[in-house]
């Protein structure tokens, strides 16, 4: 609660600092990996923040969050770009939401591979067919493939 009031107030250094004293108490707590991780991706230390959904993903291997947080950490970045696609592939395969897709797209569009790209925001909008941001998606990626867009 300290580390989060403290990011409220942009005190970011602080925040991490009382979770980085979590993480020595409590190494096993989730929540305080995946805190650090956004903190310090806010805060560019992506080093840091790229360690922490690495273990979040070893503490949770059957949920999500924490392949999804790596790979828009990796996409963001635009480092390990495969490595980043097949989070987010592996994030849908978990639980197959509509911003994993869209994940997913942004991960295979920054890889160069537009078709699958294209693949997987049909996918978001397939979960979320009225979303205005995915069709637009859907469009700007036809527009850069080539191709005319569907409209499903």
């Amino acid at each position: 609660v300290l580390a989060w009031l403290f990011k409220l107030q942009g005190r970011d250094k602080e925040a991490v600092g009382v979770l980085e004293e979590i993480l020595e108490i409590a190494p096993d707590m989730l929540s305080a990996q995946m805190s650090c991780g956004e903190l310090w991706t806010k805060l560019q230390f992506y080093d840091k923040a790229e360690e922490a959904y690495r273990k979040a993903i070893e503490l949770t291997p059957n949920l999500a969050g924490g392949y999804a947080a790596l790979a828009g950490l990796l996409v963001r970045t635009r480092s390990k770009l495969p490595e980043a696609r097949q989070l987010a592939q592996k994030a849908v395969e978990l639980e197959p939401l509509a911003n994993f897709y869209l994940l997913l797209a942004m991960a295979c569009r920054a890889d160069n591979d537009l078709p699958a790209a294209r693949d997987a925001i049909e996918g978001a909008i397939g979960l979320a067919p009225g979303n205005k941001e995915y069709r637009d998606i859907l469009k700007m990626i036809d527009q850069q493939i080539g191709t005319t867009g569907r409209q499903d």
